[in-house]
């Protein structure tokens, strides 16, 4: 049975999505290990962002939630990081007190955060469409991930064991 997997057992396709709070990831060994672990994945990658460069959901929905506040950096940071990525292919920064404009203020909990990553996979996945329709082909794998995520080791390119 033939493959549908480019060189070496890696897949010829794949869109990552970036996604969430960028505080953290103006870092370089959180932006630098992610960029070369998912160049690694695949023989063709794209890369899309959807992400907030603010720290300012209300502390009085934070009950419970025990994190690091690394405060905000500005867009032009997190821009100036991606635009050196090669592939690149669309970047979108949102508010992230958007949620509370979209859920009620008194909810506590979840919510708001929920409703921010719906929004934000909703965004990724439309610049992942038009990427699709520009260039007449579909991306084999779609990776979503968190902008504060370290990636610790390079995949290995010849796949799963």
């Amino acid at each position: 049975m033939p493959s549908s997997c480019g060189t070496v057992g890696r897949p010829a396709s794949a869109a990552v999505c970036i996604m969430g709070g960028a505080r953290s990831f103006v870092q370089p060994h959180l932006h630098n290990r992610m960029h070369k672990s998912m160049r690694s994945l695949a023989s063709h990658v794209d890369f899309f962002a959807v992400l907030s460069t603010q720290d300012n959901i209300p502390a009085s929905t934070q009950e419970g939630w025990n994190f690091t506040r690394f405060g905000s950096t500005s867009d032009d940071a997190v821009l100036n990081i991606l635009q050196r990525w090669p592939r690149i292919r669309a970047i979108a920064f949102y508010n992230s007190g958007d949620a509370y404009a979209l859920a009620n203020y008194e909810c506590k909990g979840y919510a708001p955060r929920y409703i921010m990553q719906l929004f934000g996979w909703s965004t990724c996945m439309d610049q992942m469409e038009q990427a699709e329709a520009a260039d007449g082909a579909q991306y084999e794998y779609v990776i979503r991930t968190r902008p504060d995520l370290y990636w610790r080791a390079v995949q290995d390119k010849r796949g799963p064991r």
